[in-house]
């Protein structure tokens, strides 16, 4: 088996029983076989993965079995002296400024009182927060050993757009759709079944810079001024977009 980035000495540490350890991965970058090639290793023991998501369960349960890793679901934690980690995946999550937000992933702190090794996962930890997450996992930042790999995707960029704001057409495919959108905006909504059509488009190329439309809204409308058209989802036809 080959490693990757931080992997390496990742899969040490935790080896050698080094607690706490914190593993930063991005998605897709090997985190779960930081304690799934452990367990294979040693399948006399055993790990205990808290996962903040049914869904993420579930997928666990199905990786571990595929790779013959004996896997179940318990309720409450019991400890025994053949528990060798407690891992918890997404680890990120206890530092969600909504309290009410999975108020059990909040309490994982307690867990220290396990008196075994503790393994945390995240692809989403900016090292701003590390001294955070200590904090809220009740251990000194000096004492846990962070593994940090590169997680920024350079195919991927956040940009903040501030068009001018008149003239802007959001077209999306079902009715129900455009007026939820105009509900939101507090804009006009046109669609074929619209009964006050004129009155509509007149209101928008008046006082109200905004529309949300099907493409009725394109079919023989001459509208002047457009600087913005979005398309909430994938317009029907390629046509739709001209």
């Amino acid at each position: 088996m080959q490693f990757r980035g931080v992997q390496d000495p990742a899969m040490r540490a935790i080896q050698r029983g080094e607690s706490p350890v914190v593993a930063v991965m991005p998605t897709g970058g090997g985190k779960s076989m930081l304690f799934m090639v452990p367990a294979f290793a040693a399948p006399g023991g055993t790990t205990i993965i808290v996962v903040p998501l049914v869904a993420l369960r579930a997928d666990m349960t199905r990786r571990c079995q595929e790779l013959g890793i004996s896997c179940t679901f318990l309720n409450r934690l019991r400890w025994t002296r053949r528990l060798d980690r407690i891992v918890i995946d997404e680890c990120h999550v206890v530092l969600n400024s909504q309290h009410d937000f999975r108020p059990q992933m909040a309490q994982l702190g307690r867990l220290v009182q396990a008196r075994t090794q503790m393994v945390w996962l995240t692809a989403t930890l900016p090292p701003s927060m590390e001294a955070e997450l200590c904090r809220w996992m009740k251990y000194d930042r000096a004492a846990v050993t962070i593994y940090r790999a590169w997680t920024s995707r350079l195919n991927v960029v956040y940009r903040v757009w501030r068009p001018d704001m008149t003239g802007v057409i959001i077209y999306a495919n079902i009715i129900g759709q455009v007026t939820a959108m105009a509900r939101v905006l507090g804009c006009e909504a046109y669609y074929s079944e619209q009964l006050d059509k004129a009155g509509v488009l007149a209101r928008f190329m008046g006082a109200s810079p905004v529309i949300a439309a099907t493409s009725a809204l394109g079919m023989g409308v001459d509208i002047p001024n457009i600087r913005s058209i979005i398309h909430i989802g994938t317009p029907r036809m390629l046509l739709d977009y001209a």
